[in-house]
């Protein structure tokens, strides 16, 4: 995204393509989310380049990138299971998931993370593939340097993309004896590694510092039990409270799953987990073509999800970690492994009932989730967004004497999404304001417009939050 010059300058809407240059992006990275999303604010500056600047156009990115996956996902699951009715299947549970519709209507890096992390397990399973054929390093380069550039593209859309790296680094680990393959997956990680370790120690470990010192005042302020409706939203610290682990570890593989209506109603908690690894085991157990080895790429990914949410829950000392927006980059895996033990299942006759009673329970979960789960949990239902309502109030307000003052660059740019460029609002951002307001500025006068403060990153009021 366009981010606004440091110092307090005078512009109006139609200044804002004015601004969206590679060194505004760049300087937004870094001021604006701890050099997190490099590639993705990129692509979006391109992207509001060529389509022009508004609400509905920028989040056009979200849906194309949306599309994407669900077809990727289909290509994902065919080459795994080589079959067309379990992979058409996996991509209508994608379709449909409340999670990646949500992802689809927000202006933010999710979806194009989860894509090029999908495009990167395809063209590692192209490169498993060429390992047991008779093509050359010099032949297989080009898929080489396409996986290096899609893992660094996912890494710097997002950083807890790494889980799925980590996830290919183990799946090369347990084909070790693939020599062939192995090669091809150290040659590739050199390159990533080399390129995002730059990035790191010029710009990403100072951000990382940054997101400590958060970490460090969010445990604080559950410990001092401060702000209730914060403290309550992050859950409790670790690794003291087990059973918040294995409660979130549950509930997450049941969200991630569209179970989780399911998993709220009847209380039982563990029968998500079963129904994942009993579809799992079933499949691998019944797959009766040689493909069965590449079945443990899926579970590599989660498996390491899991390792790793842990592992930041307890060095952060709370379970942040843990929400699902993070654990959204496991999903497609999740679900493909899930749908193909069920297809796998229905193979042999006599588990014919039980991969029966399976797909019945995960439709019924599918159900429940979408008409009886809290709709905020899903986030799928039309909030109040306050950038929107703050550009309408100060179109209603503001006079021609009028200036406009921001408490941030992304606060005048989200704002000015719902401007036309014709407008003649004199607006500026006062980067020393220690509180959230925008408010409109008149001689001596002062109106407050709107105290952003009071929304979460949701566009939901703190206040009401349960």
């Amino acid at each position: 995204m366009t981010n606004l010059p440091k110092t307090p300058t005078v512009f109006f809407p139609s200044d804002l393509k004015k601004y969206n240059t590679l060194e505004n992006t760049f300087h937004g990275v870094l001021n604006g989310d701890n050099g997190n999303a490099l590639s993705y604010s990129i692509l979006l500056r391109y992207w509001a380049s060529l389509v022009g600047f508004s609400d509905i156009k920028l989040k056009l990115m979200s849906i194309l990138f949306g599309l994407l996956i669900i077809i990727l996902t289909y290509k994902i699951t065919l080459h795994l299971s080589n079959n067309h009715y379990s992979s058409l299947f996996a991509s209508f549970l994608l379709a449909v998931h409340p999670i990646l519709i949500r992802f689809s209507l927000e202006i933010r890096s999710y979806n194009v993370g989860i894509f090029f992390t999908l495009l990167s397990t395809y063209i590692l399973l192209k490169l498993f593939e060429r390992a047991n054929s008779f093509h050359t390093i010099k032949k297989t380069f080009y898929l080489i340097l396409a996986y290096s550039i899609c893992i660094l593209t996912a890494l710097l859309s997002h950083y807890h993309t790494i889980y799925v790296f980590g996830g290919h680094a183990l799946f090369a680990l347990l084909n070790v004896k693939n020599k062939k393959f192995l090669k091809y997956f150290l040659l590739s990680s050199s390159m990533i590694f080399v390129v995002f370790a730059f990035w790191m120690f010029q710009y990403g470990f100072s951000g990382l510092k940054d997101m400590s010192s958060v970490n460090e005042n969010v445990t604080n302020e559950i410990k001092n039990q401060g702000s209730s409706n914060q403290a309550n939203y992050q859950q409790n610290v670790l690794p003291a409270n087990i059973s918040t682990v294995a409660n979130l570890s549950i509930y997450n593989t049941s969200e991630l799953l569209m179970l989780n209506g399911l998993y709220a109603i009847i209380k039982v908690r563990y029968i998500i987990l079963f129904i994942m690894l009993s579809a799992f085991i079933i499949g691998t157990n019944f797959y009766k073509n040689k493909k069965s080895s590449i079945l443990f790429l899926p579970l590599s990914i989660f498996i390491v999800y899991f390792l790793f949410t842990l592992l930041i829950a307890i060095k952060s000392g709370h379970t942040i970690p843990f929400k699902i927006r993070y654990a959204s980059f496991s999903a497609p895996y999740l679900i493909i492994l899930v749908v193909i033990g069920i297809f796998n299942a229905l193979q042999p006759p006599l588990l014919k009932r039980i991969s029966l009673v399976t797909s019945a329970l995960i439709i019924f979960g599918i159900i429940v989730s979408w008409y009886l789960l809290n709709p905020t949990l899903i986030g799928i239902e039309k909030r109040e967004n306050p950038h929107c309502k703050a550009a309408l109030l100060i179109r209603n307000t503001y006079t021609a004497s009028d200036t406009v003052i921001y408490p941030s660059s992304s606060d005048a740019n989200f704002t000015n999404l719902y401007f036309n460029s014709d407008e003649k609002i004199i607006q500026t951002i006062d980067s020393l304001k220690t509180d959230k307001k925008i408010i409109i500025k008149n001689n001596n006068r002062l109106i407050e417009i709107i105290d952003m403060s009071s929304y979460d990153e949701y566009g939901i009021k703190i206040t009401t939050r349960e």
